[in-house]
């Protein structure tokens, strides 16, 4: 991404081409499977109404949101693609929203069958033909988290009528440790989805669509991939794989300007609490951007920035709209009032800003603030 001057004090790039490359490469990846995009939480941050027409353009027709109003916009943007929401639908009024939108609800428990269940009586009782009604059902293979549990699981089992006649179209679970490639759980979760889906498939007459495979998931191989692979986090260049080299191409680029410079000197100390101590004579720069942007507090003392090519350190505590950074090893040309310097960008990815703030690089792209300028490339 380019060295941008005349930037406003923080501005955050976000690389439509890389979008679209990283979306791409996982296609490849997932083939024959499709590849949809997980476009959740404003597309991890980055803005969904922009995203999803970016991916349309090279072939994404399938997206899944968390959330009925998520879901809902992402309808408006595309009249043709496939939405499925998470979250299923909690309220009749929700499972409504579905059959009038063309949205598929994802039926996490028995209790949202049976919401699902009602709707469908209702739409087929009023003869409300033109609406869609297709769902797909979440079975929860180690996750613990959402999905059918086991001992609701026990329950269809012995009763299979409970998932009849509910226009059910797919069945999906998610991976919890698909970023660990040899962990035991991720072969664990296959065999139970294996032995899930030769069940399954003896109880319905149509063909359903199987999904398992996430963004890390696409990376254990083929048999995990099945019908349909579910990216999110690594479209928008977060490395899918902790042991390796991150094949996804950099998204975000986020810049700051440097708003003053003081001189120090040794035992003079630096932000809230004095928590940082010069150890010799030197600059301190400060930058305005602070953890109500997304930069978390507990980056303090850890975290660096770059200008050009030279790494700086962030020192003393993060505040609210305020980073110091020690810049004396910088030289002055460099280094002074209006300066850019590289908060995340080619030398420090949101990976590494996230493993030196103790948290993970989902959690970086999902804060990041809504007062930096944002420009498309």
């Amino acid at each position: 991404m380019p060295q941008t001057e005349g930037i406003q004090n923080t501005t955050l790039f976000i690389d439509s081409g890389s979008i679209k490359d990283n979306w791409q490469t996982l296609n490849l990846k997932s083939m024959p499977a499709a590849t949809a995009a997980v476009v959740k939480s404003d597309a991890y941050g980055l803005g969904a109404n922009k995203i999803i027409p970016l991916l349309i353009t090279v072939g994404c027709n399938t997206f899944f949101v968390a959330t009925i109003e998520e879901a809902l916009n992402a309808r408006y943007l595309t009249k043709q693609a496939e939405v499925y929401v998470l979250f299923g639908n909690n309220t009749l009024e929700e499972a409504e929203v579905c059959l009038e939108n063309n949205i598929t609800p994802v039926l996490n428990h028995l209790g949202q069958i049976e919401i699902w269940r009602k709707a469908l009586k209702i739409n087929n009782e009023a003869r409300l033909e033109t609406k869609k009604s297709k769902a797909w059902l979440h079975f929860d293979t180690g996750m613990t988290r959402l999905g059918i549990p086991k001992q609701e699981l026990e329950k269809i089992r012995n009763n299979p009528t409970i998932v009849n006649n509910l226009n059910i179209s797919g069945i999906m679970s998610h991976l919890a440790c698909s970023d660990i490639v040899n962990h035991s759980t991720n072969y664990e979760q296959l065999t139970h989805f294996n032995h899930l889906r030769l069940w399954m498939n003896t109880q319905f007459d149509t063909y359903l669509n199987w999904s398992l495979a996430n963004s890390s998931g696409i990376f254990l191989g083929k048999e995990y991939h099945f019908d349909i692979t579910r990216p999110g986090a690594s479209i928008y260049g977060i490395n899918p794989q902790l042991d390796q080299k991150n094949i996804m191409k950099d998204v975000v680029r986020l810049q700051a300007k440097i708003l003053q410079v003081q001189r120090v000197d040794t035992n003079q100390t630096v932000g809230y609490g004095g928590t940082y101590t010069v150890k010799k004579p030197g600059r301190i720069a400060t930058i305005g951007l602070g953890y109500a942007d997304g930069y978390f507090r507990a980056a303090s003392g850890s975290a660096q920035v770059y200008i050009r090519d030279f790494r700086i350190p962030v020192v003393g505590r993060i505040s609210m709209d305020l980073i110091t950074l020690d810049i004396t090893d910088v030289p002055e040309k460099d280094s002074h009032v209006g300066s850019i310097v590289d908060v995340i960008g080619p030398n420090y990815s949101v990976d590494k800003l996230a493993q030196d703030s103790g948290t993970i690089g989902y959690e970086i792209l999902t804060s990041l603030g809504k007062r930096y300028k944002r420009i498309w490339l």
